[in-house]
This record gives C-alpha cells, sequence and structure tokens, in this order.
C-alpha cells in the first residue's frame, strides 16, 4: 500500500495536511485564530476548494475542534460534529480557531 502526504499553507491564514492511502483520504484544515467569524467561515469555504469538499453536500465525514472563546463561533454554519474547545494550538505553537478532520474517502 502506497501512503501520500501533502501539506499545504495558504496566504490567506490556513492550512491543509492530507494523508492518503488506498481509497482513503484523511485531512485536516487548521485555521489560524481570528475573532472574525466571517473571515473564518470565508478561509474554511476556500480550504474546502482546495480540497473538492462540499460539507453542504455531505461528501465528506468530519469533526471540528471549535475555539469558543471567538464570539459566534459555536453557532457558525458549516462546522458539524463540533467540539467545543477553550483555546486550541498547533504544533508549532500557533493559536487556532478551528481544526476540522474530513474523511473523504
Amino acid at each position: 500500500m502506497i501512503m501520500k502526504l501533502y501539506s499545504s499553507r495558504s496566504k490567506d491564514d490556513y492550512s491543509i495536511h492530507q494523508c492518503s492511502f488506498g481509497g482513503t483520504a484523511q485531512s485536516v484544515v487548521m485555521l489560524d485564530y481570528s475573532e472574525d467569524v466571517a473571515a473564518l467561515r470565508g478561509r474554511l469555504d476556500e480550504a474546502l476548494k482546495v480540497l473538492g469538499a462540499d460539507l453542504e453536500v455531505g461528501d465528506c465525514q468530519h469533526t471540528s475542534y471549535l475555539d469558543v472563546s471567538i464570539q459566534g463561533m459555536w453557532d457558525a454554519g458549516n462546522f458539524g460534529g463540533k467540539i467545543p474547545c477553550r483555546s486550541i494550538w498547533s504544533a508549532s505553537g500557533k493559536r487556532l480557531a478551528a481544526a476540522l478532520i474530513l474523511d473523504t474517502s
């Protein structure tokens, strides 16, 4: 079985990390911290376009870790399988607003 890893960072404050093997693709979308929920939704939509995923259509299962200290984040759309977090941090120590794990197999 061949495993492929992919990682990229946008200029728009999000990153995508993906691992694919066999017929399975696991992706992680990480949104940099911001208190502007509309901007965060825009970043999420852009990241999903890069992945070719559409959460509205339901073509992938996902879990969302959300920083609930951001006013309105919990009620924002497009975040399914919500897990509330006081704060979220990347491995490099950068604060995140959300981390979504998507299964597009």
